[in-house]
């Protein structure tokens, strides 16, 4: 509905000074990342091997993906405002959107090779786990729990991190921008 309210206002003044090429990339990294679900609501008792094997590595490459698309789209726009305000020169600034778009190029591939590396090495695999205290009279297994799981975590770390720092970069600026603006409006008579 974002999306849609966007288009239909794409020509007022506030949607273009919204840049809605970015709102655009964000709803779509939200999308991305709630499709994560579709695979986490997956098991043996709903969805074949196949499917499991397809949905467990799945869930770490859209989540990822689109939390990466989304916040590489907030640090750019952010980007865009910085070069904006902080012009010293007093100069009009054209900034397009293709220079914007390169640094969330850079972020989503560092993401992908990241992605890519973890799911060649040790990708996420649906694991049946049987409760060792709880059988019924027939030697049966009770109760068990499945789960996708992967035996490393470093690459995890390493995708965190690297979230971490876009969060971090876009987090930076925006506290000092609003700071910025608050003090100048304090200025104002």
């Amino acid at each position: 509905s974002l999306v849609t309210w966007v288009f239909l206002h794409r020509k007022s003044r506030v949607v273009r000074s919204a840049q809605p090429c970015f709102m655009y990339l964000i709803a779509l990294g939200c999308l991305i990342s709630s499709l994560a679900m579709i695979p986490l609501g997956m098991d043996d008792g709903n969805a074949s091997d196949a499917a499991l094997r397809v949905s467990c590595p799945s869930m770490p490459w859209l989540y990822s993906i689109g939390f990466c698309t989304t916040f590489s789209a907030l640090f750019a726009k952010i980007e865009r405002v910085k070069r904006i305000f902080l012009n010293s020169s007093l100069r009009r600034v054209k900034i397009t959107v293709n220079d914007m778009l390169k640094p969330m190029a850079v972020l989503l591939s560092i993401d992908f090779i990241i992605l890519t590396a973890w799911t060649a090495h040790d990708p996420f695999r649906f694991v049946r786990k049987r409760e060792d205290d709880d059988y019924d009279i027939y030697d049966n297994p009770l109760r068990s729990s499945g789960f996708c799981k992967s035996n490393t975590s470093w690459y995890l770390v390493v995708i965190l991190m690297l979230h971490m720092v876009s969060i971090l970069r876009t987090q930076a600026f925006s506290l000092s921008l609003s700071l910025s603006l608050s003090l100048s409006l304090a200025l104002l008579p």
